[in-house]
C-alpha cells in the first residue's frame, strides 16, 4: 500500500459568485470539460475515453479501475487509499455491475468524443465519471495529459485526479502532479471554493497544471461563469473532424510552412494572421477529406480549385501535400513567384457562367471569396453530381450585387446580427442547390470563422435537370429582386460595387458581356486593385469635412474646459455621436466619401490628430495630456518615428480659437511653415 500523502484534501482558495446557481455551477464546470482551451490558451481542447453515469450507491473502486485500465493509464502518483484519504471515498465493492469482461464494449461504445452533455442534467444521486486527455497546442513538445473526473451532483464537488502511461517515457520532465477539486456553495455568501492535494507552490514551474494557475486563472473564471444564466457549454469549433488530429496535424504544418514563409512574406498583409490563418484552414479541409476518403472507401486523394485564392497559400499547403488542384484569382501576389511548381495559380476573373464548371474536380474552395461566395455552391451542384464545396463567407455579397440586410427576411425572423443573417443566407443557397449542408466554426485569427461545407446530395443523380431549374428560379428570383431595389431605394453601395471595371480577363471570355451568364448583371471586380483612402478625397471636401466637425464638437452642450501648458484656458469642447455628424452633411457629399475612402467615421479616425473616435463617438484629441493617443492600438514598425516628428502642420495651432495647449517644444506638429520638416522618403521594398 502506498504511504499516505495527507489526511485531507487541503483548502486554497474561494471566489464569491453572487447571483449563481446550481445549474449555472454546472455549466461553469461543464465548459472547462469540454473547452479548457478558452481558458488555457496552451490547450487545444479535450478527448473523452470514458464517459458515464452512476448511481451514488452504485459507483465501485473496481469500476474505476476497470475503466482506467481499459483506457491504457494508471494513477499517477497517487492510489486509492490515498485518494480516500483526500476525501474522495467510493463503493468498495468487487461485485460491481460492470468487469473487465463486460467493459470493453462499453469503452469502445462511448469513447472518441470531444465533448460531454452539461453537468446540470444529472439527478441529484447521480455522479458522472468521465476519463478525459487535455490535449495541447504543441503536441511535438508536451504530451497529452489523461485525468479521472469524477463530479458528484449531491455533494456539488468536481475530483480531478491525475493518469499517466504505465511504462512510457514522456516528452517533458515533470513534478508530482496534484489532486484537485472544486465545490460549490449555494448558502449565502454563494462561493466555489478550491482545494488541492498540496499547497506546495514552489514546484510549480514542473507541473502540468500548476496550483498558481488553478487558483489564480481557472477558480475566478469559474466563478464568473457560473454567474451567467445563459452558456453554451457545448463543443462549437472544430465539430467535424478529431480535435487531436487537428492539433497534430496543424503544428506540424505550421513549423513544415507557416513559420518559414511567415519569415520571408513579401506582402502587406499581415504575416501572423493570414499566413497561420491558412495554415489552419488547410489542417482542417486535409482531415476533413481524409474522413471523407474513409467513409467512401477512396484511396486517391480529393483534387479542388481554390476560386479567389488570394496569396495562394493555401493552394500551395494543399497541393504540396498531394492533393491535385490549383487556384484562380482576379490578381496576382507578389507571394505567386516564392512558390515551386506543384503550386498551380492563374490570373483571372471569374463569372458565373456555363463555362465556369469544373467537371474534373472534387472540391470547389471559396476562402473569403467575396462576390463569388454565394456562387460557391451553385458552381459545385453544376459541376458534377460528385462535386462537394467548402466556403467560409467574409464580405457580405449576393449574387448580383452587395447583401441587402433588409429583403427576403426568412420567415420574419429577428436576427441579433448582421453576421448570423448573411451565413443564414449562404447556408440556404447551398440546401437550395441540394446539398446537405454542415456548418462548423474553425479556429482562426479571424471574426469570420463559420464555414459551410456541401458534400452529399438531397437528391438522386436522375433529379439533377429538375433541381437545376429550381435553383436558376431563385437565383433570377434574387437577382431580379436585387435590382428594383437598388433602383428604388437609390442603394448607393450597391451600385458602387456593381460597377466593376471591365478591365479583366475572364475564365470564360469576355468579363461583363451578359451573354450566357447566370446572372446578367454580375460584373467581376477590377485586376487592379482601387485604393480607397483619405488621400483621394478632393481638398476642399476634406477641410469642410473637417471643419464642420470640429465646430459641432466644439460648440455643443457638454463642453469640456481644460488649462493648456502655458496655464491658459483650452476649450476641448465635447462628445457628439458619429451618426449625428453624419447629418451635418447632404447625400452627395456623403456619397462621394463613401466612395473613395468608406465614409465620414473613416475620414474621422484618420485625422486622428484632430479628432478621438471611439464607442461610435467623435471628440476632439486632447493634448492637454502627457500621452494624447494614450489606449490607441500602436502599429508595430521599424520606424523611427522621432524621424517624423514636426513633419505636419498642427491644426489646433492654425485652426482652434484656443491656438494649440501645448507650446512648440512639447507638440509633435509644426506650429507654423517655418517649423515644418521634409517626411522621410518610403524605401521600396
Amino acid at each position: 500500500m502506498a504511504t499516505k500523502i495527507s489526511s485531507d484534501i487541503q483548502y486554497l482558495a474561494t471566489e464569491e459568485t453572487q447571483g449563481s446557481t446550481v445549474d449555472s455551477y454546472c455549466n461553469s464546470m461543464t465548459i472547462w470539460l469540454n473547452k479548457p482551451h478558452v481558458v488555457n490558451r496552451r490547450l487545444c481542447g479535450s478527448r473523452f475515453n470514458y464517459v458515464n453515469i452512476f448511481k451514488k450507491h452504485n459507483l465501485s473502486q473496481h469500476t474505476l479501475v476497470c475503466a482506467i485500465e481499459k483506457c491504457g493509464y494508471v494513477l499517477n502518483g497517487f492510489s486509492f487509499q490515498q485518494l480516500e484519504s483526500l476525501g474522495l471515498s467510493v463503493i468498495d465493492n468487487q461485485s460491481d455491475s460492470y468487469s473487465m469482461e463486460t467493459l470493453p464494449t462499453m469503452i469502445e461504445m462511448l469513447s472518441a468524443t470531444d465533448s460531454v452533455a452539461s453537468l446540470n442534467k444529472l439527478n441529484d444521486d447521480e455522479v458522472a465519471v468521465y476519463i478525459r486527455q487535455l490535449l495541447p497546442k504543441q503536441p511535438e513538445r508536451h504530451d497529452n495529459l489523461p485525468e479521472l473526473v469524477i463530479f458528484d451532483k449531491s455533494q456539488m464537488s468536481c475530483w480531478f485526479v491525475p493518469l499517466k502511461y504505465p511504462n512510457v517515457t514522456t516528452k517533458e520532465t515533470t513534478s508530482e502532479e496534484i489532486v484537485y477539486k472544486f465545490t460549490y456553495d449555494e448558502e449565502p455568501p454563494k462561493r466555489i471554493s478550491l482545494s488541492s492535494s498540496s499547497q506546495d507552490f514552489s514546484v510549480d514551474s514542473l507541473r502540468r497544471i500548476s496550483i498558481t494557475w488553478l487558483k489564480n486563472i481557472l477558480l475566478k473564471k469559474l466563478a464568473r461563469w457560473s454567474e451567467q444564466q445563459c452558456l453554451n457549454t457545448d463543443l462549437t469549433s472544430l465539430c467535424l473532424v478529431s480535435l487531436e488530429a487537428y492539433s497534430e496535424l496543424y503544428s506540424e504544418l505550421k513549423n513544415k510552412y507557416g513559420i518559414p514563409l511567415a519569415k520571408i512574406w513579401p506582402e502587406k498583409t499581415s504575416a501572423q494572421k493570414y499566413v497561420f490563418e491558412d495554415v489552419a484552414i488547410a489542417t482542417y479541409l486535409l482531415l476533413l477529406w481524409e474522413e471523407d476518403r474513409k467513409k467512401k472507401g477512396l484511396t486517391n486523394k480529393q483534387s479542388f480549385v481554390d476560386l479567389g485564392c488570394g496569396n495562394g497559400l493555401l493552394v500551395h499547403i494543399l497541393a504540396s501535400e498531394g492533393h491535385p488542384g490549383y487556384g484562380i484569382d482576379v490578381r496576382k501576389r507578389k507571394i505567386w513567384d516564392l512558390y515551386g511548381p506543384e503550386t498551380i495559380l492563374k490570373e483571372k476573373a471569374i463569372t458565373p457562367s456555363a463555362e465556369s464548371t469544373f467537371p474534373d474536380s472534387d472540391w470547389l474552395i471559396g476562402n473569403h471569396s467575396d462576390e463569388l461566395t454565394p456562387w460557391i455552391p451553385v458552381m459545385a451542384a453544376r459541376s458534377s453530381y460528385k462535386c462537394s464545396y467548402f466556403v467560409l463567407p467574409c464580405c457580405f455579397w449576393d449574387f448580383n450585387t452587395k447583401f441587402d440586410f433588409c429583403h427576403n427576411t426568412k420567415n420574419g425572423k429577428d436576427y441579433v446580427g448582421k453576421y448570423r443573417h448573411y451565413l443564414d443566407f449562404v447556408k440556404n443557397v447551398g440546401e437550395k442547390c441540394g446539398f446537405h449542408v454542415e456548418e462548423d466554426t474553425l479556429r482562426i485569427p479571424s471574426t469570420k470563422r463559420v464555414c459551410f461545407i456541401g458534400k452529399d446530395r438531397t437528391y438522386s443523380l436522375s433529379e439533377d435537370s429538375i433541381v437545376d431549374q429550381c435553383r436558376q428560379m431563385y437565383i433570377t428570383s434574387r437577382c431580379s429582386d436585387n435590382v428594383t431595389m437598388a433602383t428604388n431605394n437609390d442603394n448607393i453601395e450597391s451600385k458602387h460595387d456593381i460597377n466593376h471595371s471591365d478591365s479583366t480577363e475572364n475564365v470564360n471570355g469576355d468579363a461583363g458581356d451578359g451573354k450566357d451568364q447566370w446572372a446578367p448583371q454580375f460584373k467581376p471586380r477590377s485586376q487592379t486593385e482601387v485604393t480607397r483612402n483619405c488621400v483621394a478625397i478632393r481638398k476642399e471636401i476634406k477641410e469642410k469635412v473637417i471643419r464642420d466637425v470640429f465646430d459641432c464638437v466644439l460648440n455643443c452642450d457638454n463642453n469640456e474646459i481644460k488649462t493648456s501648458y502655458n496655464g491658459s484656458v483650452w476649450r476641448k469642447g465635447g462628445k457628439i455621436k458619429v451618426s449625428d455628424a453624419v447629418k451635418l452633411f447632404d447625400t452627395e457629399l456623403l456619397k462621394e466619401l463613401k466612395c473613395e475612402c468608406g465614409g465620414l467615421q473613416t475620414l474621422l479616425r484618420n485625422s486622428c490628430h484632430i479628432f478621438q473616435v471611439s464607442g461610435g463617438n467623435v471628440e476632439l484629441r486632447d493634448f492637454t495630456l502627457t500621452d494624447p493617443f494614450e489606449g490607441r492600438k500602436k502599429k508595430t514598425s521599424d520606424k523611427d518615428l522621432s524621424d517624423y516628428v514636426k513633419t505636419t502642420l498642427c491644426w489646433f495651432y492654425d485652426n482652434h480659437p484656443d491656438g494649440c495647449p501645448r507650446d512648440s517644444v512639447s507638440c509633435l506638429y509644426a506650429h507654423g511653415m517655418t517649423e515644418l520638416r521634409p517626411r522621410p522618403v518610403k524605401q521600396k521594398t
